[in-house]
């Protein structure tokens, strides 16, 4: 299994995945219940090369907003 080594800051992320790629996220808010998360990763082994980006939207339950009350 390879090693995941990355820093996140706020919604964003990159990190790299040794000794194969890297893998980057972002979290883009459309209001205080809701955002969209995308996702990147680009690997090499060999001569495969692989890339993929996924797209979601995500949710904000209230319980889990920094500094609102349950």
């Amino acid at each position: 299994m390879p090693a995941h080594v990355g820093v996140s800051y706020g919604p964003v992320g990159l990190a790299c995945v040794l000794p194969l790629g890297a893998r980057a996220h972002v979290r883009i808010p459309l209001s205080d219940r809701a955002g969209i998360q995308v996702e990147g990763f680009a690997f090499r082994l060999g001569t495969a090369h692989s890339s993929v980006l996924t797209v979601g939207l995500v949710g904000n339950p209230q319980s889990s907003r920094p500094g609102v009350p349950p």
